[in-house]
């Protein structure tokens, strides 16, 4: 409290001059004395004691200030921490950016697909969702799968193509997966949850904090061997990716609300200028 008040001498020292007009107003119609300095306060005192009282108040103000605008950065800070390299890799984790586009080997040892889409769905396991490439100007067909049934296949540590335990006409024969109603198959075919969250999509949306500020934008989520999302690297600073600093957070700590604006997380911007940027030697 007492960085905003303003202490006795302060308040006294600009009293000072109302009550003398006061006085000299009182005064009028009579010869006024001569006004003598007193033995113990002069006048220099008194002009000197108005300079440091007006000084005071405005450090008050001024540090007074600062204290709010650091406490309403710690309210918006909560229990969010930023994840390591090592967090990323644990639990098999893969960059979605990097899995969607690779080849679906089948049974037979042919392409017969690729990852056009990871879909998490609010409740229940992630989907694949596999597209069969179109051809001489159709649209591509798109089908899902389990995440699961996919077996990721690597070649010097990184991701190079997935198998899947079944044919090309196999998947021709399942039914098709479409995005919204008013697509042309949506009558005899899957379609995605209204409460489900597409990977492909939520890549690259702005993140905003707390106090509605947009602090960075989503560069990849990973995944674990079951297609849910672990974590999600964040991009912030930098100009058209160069000088950008990634961090890492929980998937978890990041709030996504289907048709409400973009994906939220509880850091602060200070957070993020502080913290070191992962380096990443290669996508998995």
């Amino acid at each position: 409290m007492k960085r905003f008040l303003i202490t006795s001498v302060s308040a006294f020292a600009l009293m000072v001059p109302a009550m003398a007009v006061a006085d000299m107003d009182s005064g009028k119609g009579a010869e006024a004395p001569q006004a003598q300095p007193s033995e113990n306060y002069t006048l220099d005192e008194l002009g000197s004691d108005i300079g440091e009282g007006v000084e005071a108040t405005g450090n008050a103000i001024e540090e007074g200030a600062e204290e709010t605008a650091e406490a309403v950065d710690n309210a918006l800070t909560g229990e969010t921490e930023l994840r390591t390299v090592a967090d990323l890799q644990a639990e098999g984790g893969l960059s979605s950016s990097n899995a969607i586009g690779k080849s679906v080997i089948g049974s037979a040892g042919e392409e017969i697909a690729t990852v056009h889409d990871i879909v998490v769905p609010a409740e229940g396991k992630a989907q694949a969702i596999l597209s069969d490439g179109g051809i001489l100007g159709v649209a591509p067909r798109l089908t899902a799968v389990s995440y699961s049934s996919l077996t990721p296949s690597f070649e010097d540590r990184s991701l190079d193509h997935f198998t899947l335990a079944a044919t090309a006409q196999e998947l021709k024969e399942k039914q098709a997966f479409v995005y919204a109603q008013d697509n042309a198959e949506a009558a005899n075919a899957e379609l995605m949850a209204a409460s489900s969250t597409s990977l492909l999509e939520l890549t690259g949306q702005e993140v905003s904090n707390n106090a509605g500020e947009e602090i960075a934008e989503i560069k990849d989520i990973y995944i674990d061997d079951t297609g849910a999302p672990r974590h999600v690297l964040l991009g912030t600073g930098g100009f058209l990716d160069m000088g950008e600093k990634i961090v890492a957070v929980d998937y978890d700590d990041m709030t996504v609300e289907q048709g409400a604006g973009g994906p939220t997380v509880n850091l602060t911007r200070a957070q993020l200028e502080a913290a070191a940027s992962l380096e990443l030697d290669a996508q998995r």
